[in-house]
């Protein structure tokens, strides 16, 4: 970057050495613009990018600037992100001007650095409390935390919106129970308050993988309809495993009332930060609104201390291998729309039922695709129900292969499930 404009000279100092860029580049600032207050701040809310995307300014380049491009989940769309550069704001009727630097000490990740400009106190407080909560809130999107810091994933919030109760099929009452839940938990916050109780509440659900936990989460969320965070994992790059937890945790509280999901709840947790979570979980009138939903393959893993307490996980659902009747009701959901030819009649169905018990659902899922593209491979010369039946004799192999290979599932009866495990599937 040439020297020339004062704009240009402030940049100079990103030369400086490590920590002292910060200084320097602040200095040169204030140089550049005696006469405007100026504010500093490196917090990740701070995203006033997001902010002129979405309309609610316009940025306009003031100099040459470093612009980075990320990608959204889906690879599909563009979030450009500016690095380094300086730039004009318009705003609610006032100019402000925001200054990025991007830099960091020697052997650290660089982070990105903002400088302020504006005539005020007052504007560049309302400007800059305004860009916070707007990336603070979410607009239809799903707050993601991973690798120690926040994203907005559209794609998880479309895949929520696409989520139906009308695709499950559950065994009794389970989805009345689930979705009675976390209606009457939102519903009642007046109850709540006036009884003094802690209005928090966490569930945890617990079955075996491919049994409709992660649909059941998603159908639930859309029916809920409230700020949702997405935890994928605690620690990050240049984030402790217990700093982690305490940014999920206060995150949540300032979107409040909010849902905090945690997905596979066995692999977030070990002993390097089940005490850091057990505190904010403990947290009593600092979750006020917080419905925390997590999910496990393996509650044998889980420590008792996060399964035994009602005031962490209040409620327990079980989603047990399907019995024959669910298999029954799901084979028969899934064939109905389908081309005559790949339909199943009853007594077909029935007789996939006998075969496929200890089959989860999307074990059964698994059956009629495979079935339906070697049907389709032999340009349909068998018919599909003949098909379906030798599949599930490959589908069962590979379960017995699986058991050898990593071991057959822990037994389920603990914990009040009808059917353990893969041992009980027909020879």
């Amino acid at each position: 970057m040439s020297t020339g404009s004062s704009e240009e000279q402030v940049f100079e100092a990103l030369r400086a050495p490590g920590n002292a860029v910060g200084v320097e580049l602040g200095a040169a600032l204030r140089r550049a613009r005696p006469d405007r207050f100026i504010a500093f701040t490196d917090i990740y809310a701070f995203d006033v990018a997001e902010f002129a995307r979405h309309r609610q300014a316009v940025l306009t380049p003031r100099v040459p600037s470093l612009v980075s491009w990320g990608r959204t989940e889906s690879g599909k769309f563009v979030c450009p992100s500016p690095k380094t550069g300086w730039f004009d704001v318009e705003w609610n009727g006032q100019r402000l001007e925001v200054v990025a630097a991007t830099f960091g000490a020697a052997g650290e990740v660089p982070e990105t650095y903002w400088w302020i400009v504006g005539a005020d106190e007052a504007t560049v407080t309302a400007f800059f409390l305004a860009v916070c909560k707007y990336g603070d809130d979410v607009h239809g999107e799903v707050l993601v935390f991973n690798d120690g810091e926040f994203t907005k994933s559209s794609e998880l919030h479309q895949a929520i919106q696409a989520a139906s109760w009308d695709d499950l099929v559950l065994p009794g009452t389970l989805a009345d129970e689930l979705r009675a839940d976390g209606r009457r938990f939102f519903s009642r916050r007046a109850f709540y308050e006036s009884h003094r109780l802690p209005w928090k509440r966490g569930l945890l659900l617990i079955g075996p993988p491919g049994n409709g936990k992660t649909h059941s989460v998603r159908a639930l969320l859309k029916e809920l309809a409230h700020p949702v965070i997405f935890v994928r994992g605690f620690q990050g790059r240049n984030t402790s495993v217990a700093g982690g937890v305490a940014e999920v945790f206060e995150r949540a509280r300032r979107m409040a009332p909010a849902v905090l999901v945690m997905e596979d709840l066995d692999s977030l947790v070990d002993d390097s930060n089940r005490s850091f979570l057990l505190n904010e979980l403990d947290g009593v009138a600092r979750n006020h609104g917080l419905f925390l939903i997590a999910t496990t393959n393996h509650p044998e893993k889980l420590d008792r201390s996060l399964i035994d307490r009602p005031s962490r996980f209040d409620r327990k659902f079980h989603f047990p291998l399907p019995d024959a009747d669910v298999r029954r009701a799901y084979l028969t959901k899934l064939t109905a729309n389908e081309d005559p030819a790949l339909q199943l009649s009853s007594l077909a169905i029935e007789g996939l039922v006998e075969r496929t018990n200890g089959f989860t659902f999307a074990y059964l899922k698994e059956l009629l695709l495979n079935a339906s593209l070697t049907w389709a491979d032999e340009e349909g010369a068998r018919p599909f129900e003949v098909v379906a039946r030798e599949t599930v004799k490959l589908l069962k192999a590979d379960l017995k292969t699986a058991d050898v290979s990593v071991g057959s599932r822990p037994s389920l009866r603990a914990i009040g499930f009808a059917e353990a495990s893969a041992d009980s599937l027909e020879a």
